[in-house]
Parts: C-alpha cells; sequence; structure tokens
C-alpha cells in the first residue's frame, strides 16, 4: 500500500515537474519571439533612417540640378551596396501630377479652391477613385508634366464653375502638348485657349496647373545579394515624397525630403 501511494506521488510529482517545466518553455519561447520582434523593429528603424540620411544627401547635392532632366523610363537615378552586400535601388518620379487632398499650409485663396477642386475629382472619377489621382502633399497646382487627364480637368472645373468646354478634352490637348516634356505656362494657356477656354479664365488656369514639378515620388528598394544560385530578391522597400523649392535670397534649389516610410506589403515587413 505504501509503495503503490509512493508510486502516486512520484507521479503526481513528475506530472507537475513537466507542467511547469512546459509553462517555463512557453514563456522563454514568448520571450524570444518579443525579443525576435524588438531587434527586427529595432534594425528596421535604424535601416530606414539611414536610407532617408543617404537620400536626403544625394537630393541636397544636386544644387541646381532638374531632376526631371535626370529621369530615364523606369525612373532610377542611383543604386547603393550596402555592408551586408544587399543592393538599394532608389527611384524618382513626378509627384503633382495629382490632385491635393490635404490642405494644410495653404494661402487663403488656395484653402477655398483646392477643396472645390478634390469635390470636382470625386464628382469625375467617383469619391471611392479619387485617393488613386490624389496626394497629401505639396502644392494645389497640378504639375501637367506628370499629370492624369483626370486630375487635370478636375483642376480646370473645380475653379471655373459651368465650364463652356470640355474639361477632358482641355487636358487631353495638354497631355498631348507635354508629351515631349518641354511645356510651359505659355503653353498650357495657349492651349487651354485654343480649347474653348475664355481668355478672361485663363489666369485660374495658370493657377491651378503647372509647367514645372516642386514634389517627387520617392521609392527606395531593397533587394537581397545576388549568389551562384539565387538571383537578387526584394526584400523591403520604402516610398516617399520630396520637394524642391528656392532658397531665399539664393537664387539656389533645395531639395529636401518631406515623407518617408515603410511599404506596409513589402516582402521584409
Amino acid at each position: 500500500m505504501r509503495r503503490a501511494y509512493a508510486l502516486i506521488v512520484v507521479l503526481l510529482l513528475v506530472l507537475t515537474s513537466s507542467v511547469l517545466t512546459a509553462t517555463m518553455l512557453d514563456r522563454l519561447g514568448a520571450q524570444s519571439l518579443a525579443y525576435g520582434r524588438t531587434v527586427d523593429q529595432y534594425q528596421h528603424h535604424h535601416g530606414k533612417a539611414s536610407l532617408e540620411e543617404v537620400v536626403g544627401a544625394w537630393l541636397r547635392s544636386l544644387g541646381n540640378l532638374n531632376i526631371a532632366d535626370m529621369l530615364v523610363d523606369d525612373g532610377h537615378v542611383f543604386s547603393l551596396t550596402l555592408a551586408d552586400r544587399s543592393t538599394a535601388r532608389v527611384y524618382l518620379a513626378d509627384g503633382q501630377g495629382s490632385v491635393l487632398s490635404r490642405f494644410v499650409g495653404l494661402s487663403a485663396e488656395n484653402r477655398r479652391d483646392a477643396p472645390q477642386i478634390y469635390r470636382a475629382l470625386e464628382n469625375l472619377v467617383g469619391p471611392e477613385n479619387a485617393p488613386r489621382f490624389s496626394r497629401e502633399i505639396g502644392p494645389m497646382a497640378v504639375g501637367v508634366r506628370g499629370a492624369t487627364r483626370e486630375a487635370i480637368a478636375a483642376a480646370l472645373s473645380g475653379v471655373i464653375p459651368a465650364p463652356s468646354f470640355d474639361p477632358l478634352a482641355v487636358a487631353d490637348a495638354i497631355l498631348a502638348e507635354a508629351a515631349d516634356g518641354s511645356i510651359s505656362s505659355g503653353d498650357i494657356t495657349r492651349t487651354a485657349r485654343d480649347r474653348g477656354v475664355p481668355q478672361e479664365q485663363l489666369a485660374l488656369v495658370n493657377r491651378v496647373l503647372s509647367a514645372n514639378t516642386t514634389v517627387w515620388r520617392l521609392r527606395v528598394e531593397l533587394y537581397s545579394p545576388s549568389t551562384p544560385v539565387s538571383a537578387p530578391r526584394l526584400t523591403n522597400a520604402y516610398e516617399g515624397y520630396a520637394m524642391s523649392g528656392r532658397v531665399a535670397g539664393t537664387g539656389t534649389t533645395r531639395y529636401q525630403i518631406v515623407q518617408f516610410r515603410a511599404v506596409e506589403d513589402a516582402p521584409g515587413r
């Protein structure tokens, strides 16, 4: 009887020990996962900050150079080999060819007109599609060099109520004029006039459409090192905006990054 009782006690002790061990392992596993996530977040944060600093330094080095003159079809401007032999590929594209959707820091006149332009865009493409043709950063004016016909048409119909012309037809004509990349403000005005915009409203056209780009979309893609048996693969990506402007009293142009964040659905996220 005593032996049976002792056996039961031993079994209970073994069972209790097993439960405690499993609990400790679970906790250690959870702590390891939490630590791993912290390390990943740290690496992502500092990797992002380093890339932003490198790209920002390159932009500042451009001086009075025009980014538009440097761009090729895919927008690739330079690549950088990192310490772990991975590669960062930097891309820029015109970022002003859409309608402004965030009305902060505008003049009183533009604060009045910018929401009207966005409503015109919603009327044209539907509220659910408007974000595809909009941006949160930059001036109110739509840059025609990288614009969609919808953005140009919305800019025109937003400030010229009940227009006597077809905004989409004017947009198509302006885009055709800008196809070779050399359009000027005078070209925009002339094209709008030739397509039926009344003379007294041409000043509005020059307020809402711009031949000069000051907002640039930025994308940085990270690729793994190539090996004899595998090609580089995309591991992470970042996107944002850079803006250019004249430095007061100097006549020089300054570029700076105004937004830079990780792409949430990138492979490494």
